[in-house]
Parts: structure tokens; C-alpha cells; sequence
């Protein structure tokens, strides 16, 4: 892709910014486009085939809001409008984060983001035998790609607990923050800056997605697959344990995402907004690899190929750490029951 066409496509992108901003249209569009293209480019169309077909089948009866693969991200945010928030939980995983350093004892909520893709995977997978498509089967696909999406959103790895926040703050939902330069974004919390890909995300709100919206992605997850290789991503790639994904998310959020707010005081600068959006749009980047990995292990044609992820399964749903992992993770400060 030439600079030319690159640049084009940066100076769309921040056209198109307006009051409206949402990781979950934006951010979530990369990153299926990222996979979508990482699969074409591959040479695995019959993976991305089998994943759009699983997809978009049954929207006569459940109305997916789209026909196309990327589209199919948006589906599980867009079912709130109707009220239904059954769901809710498959979005994020409340690991504590304690700002002291102190340990405190919860029970994570076993309907979390972790267990959601596992268990995603878990019924998707015969699909690459018997390929029987099911409205059920359509449900967890578009819930898949939407769901690797929030994972690699640090703030929906993490819920923070200090004084100001003796019950949790929801990822930073309860962190009020101001921008600290000129901007027609309203953000008021913390959660909506990074949801927002740090206020450089455009909103893109008309459903189906217009061909020109579409456009624009496009050339966006161009422009990252050509700055963040898979070659770059090469150990994050070899890690198939989905609830480590969430630790390295959380691990973001303690080491880059909260210590500049807690330490500096509300107001977010420059160049926060700036190291924010470098982190953003590698974990977009990252999300839409492995989202590809994902596909690719679920529908291969290859018999050849097993399901890494469905055979770790058993190991990779999120479970609380036992005493000497405990101490370990103390030690390197990882704060994570």
C-alpha cells in the first residue's frame, strides 16, 4: 500500500470524527477487517468463506445489521438497542486490579469474555467437520469476532479498587477524566478514551455499514497490517491460552492505562492521548491475528491442522490463581486473582 493511498486514508479517518465515538463500531471493524485481510492474504479464502456463511446465516430471523464478514463485529453491541442485555457479561472479565498492592478475595463471574470465546470455540468447532450451519452456531460466530475485539481493550480486563473505589471502578467507567486540549469529543471517563481509540477513532453509525465507511476501515487495517506484521506479533501469536490474552491486557492496563490518571490527576495530555493510541492500535492489530488464528483452527480444511485452541480448552478458562501462583504473581506484581 503506498504512502500516498496511506495517508489518504489517515486523513479520512480523523475527518470522520465526531461526538459519537464507540471502540465497539470503529475498533471493532479493524479488527475483523484485519483478520478478514491476514486470511485473504494467506491464501485461506475458504476459512474466511466458512466464517462469513456462519455469520451472516439466519439474519432473516435474527437481523444480523450487515453482509458482510467485518459488519458481523457489530451485532452483539448492536442487540443492546433492543433492550436485551442478558449478554452484558460476555463483554469484559473484572480482574482486580489493587492499587496498594494488596490481595482482596472476589469470585470472578464466570460469564465473562474468557469463558466466552472458550466455549465459542468449544461448539464451533465440529463445524469444520459437519459444516451444519444453525442460528445458534451464527450467534456465537458473530459474538467470537465482536468478543476477541473487547478483550485486547485493556479496560475491559480490569476493574479497580482503592480507596476512591472500594467496590471497583468498571474498567474505568467510574474514572472521571477531562481532555486537556482542544477536542469536539465529549468523553467524561476514562473507559470512553480508550473505547474511543484515545479520541482518534471515527464513528461510523449507519447500519449496514455504508461501502464508503467500509472504505475507510479497509485502508486503516491496510495501514496496520503493513506497520505490525505478524512477524512483529511473533511470541503474542505462539500464546493460545485465551485467559493469558486477558492477563497481558490487564498487565497494560496496571503498567500504562491507569498510573497516568492516578499519578498526574483527570486531565488527559497529548502525550497520553498519544502513547494511548499507539497501544490501541497494536491490540487491534494483534486482536485481528488472532482472531484469524481463531477462524483458521475452527474451519481448516486441512485435517492435517488441529484445533489448538479447542484442545486447550480445559486449561485456558479463567480460573482463580491457587496460593503459590499467588505468591509468583505477587512478586512480579501482576495483582490478578
Amino acid at each position: 500500500m503506498g504512502a500516498s493511498k496511506g495517508g489518504l486514508a489517515t486523513l479520512c479517518f480523523l475527518s470522520l470524527c465526531t461526538l459519537s465515538l464507540c471502540w465497539w463500531e470503529t475498533g471493532h471493524l479493524l479488527v475483523a477487517k484485519v483478520a478478514e485481510l491476514d486470511l485473504l492474504a494467506r491464501g485461506r479464502d475458504d476459512v474466511l468463506s466458512l466464517a462469513t456463511e456462519f455469520a451472516l446465516y439466519g439474519s432473516n430471523l435474527s437481523p444480523n445489521y450487515s453482509n458482510t464478514f467485518a459488519g458481523s463485529a457489530l451485532w452483539a453491541d448492536d442487540i443492546k438497542e433492543q433492550g436485551i442485555h442478558m449478554w452484558d457479561n460476555w463483554h469484559f472479565i473484572d480482574q482486580p486490579f489493587i492499587e496498594d498492592g494488596t490481595f482482596i478475595k472476589l469470585d470472578l463471574d464466570p460469564n465473562n469474555v474468557v469463558n466466552m470465546i472458550n466455549e465459542a470455540v468449544k461448539v464451533l468447532s465440529p463445524a469444520s467437520a459437519q459444516l451444519n450451519k444453525t442460528l445458534e452456531k451464527a450467534f456465537l460466530t458473530r459474538f467470537l469476532i465482536h468478543c476477541v475485539g473487547d478483550l485486547h481493550q485493556p479496560l475491559h480486563t480490569v476493574s479497580l479498587y482503592n480507596e476512591d473505589f472500594p467496590n471497583g471502578d468498571e474498567g474505568g467507567n467510574l474514572v472521571n477524566v477531562t481532555l486537556g486540549f482542544e477536542s469536539d469529543e465529549n468523553i467524561t471517563n476514562l473507559h470512553a478514551f480508550w473505547d474511543s481509540g484515545a479520541a482518534l477513532f471515527p464513528s461510523i453509525r449507519e447500519r449496514p455499514v455504508s461501502n464508503e465507511s467500509m472504505e475507510v476501515v479497509a485502508d486503516l487495517a491496510e495501514d496496520l497490517i503493513d506497520r505490525f506484521t505478524r512477524d512483529d506479533f511473533a511470541d503474542q501469536l505462539s500464546v493460545r491460552n485465551v485467559a493469558q490474552w486477558a492477563r497481558d491486557s490487564f498487565a497494560l492496563s496496571r503498567d500504562d492505562v491507569y498510573p497516568p490518571v492516578l499519578e498526574d490527576g483527570p486531565t488527559i495530555t497529548r502525550e497520553y492521548q498519544q502513547k494511548s493510541y499507539e497501544i490501541i492500535v497494536r491490540q487491534v492489530t494483534l486482536a485481528g491475528y488472532r482472531l484469524a488464528d481463531l477462524f483458521e483452527s475452527i474451519f481448516s480444511s486441512k485435517s492435517q491442522i488441529k484445533n489448538k485452541y479447542f484442545a486447550k480448552f480445559a486449561d485456558s478458562r479463567y480460573k482463580p490463581f491457587s496460593i503459590e501462583e499467588r505468591v509468583k504473581e505477587s512478586r512480579r506484581k501482576m495483582l490478578i486473582l
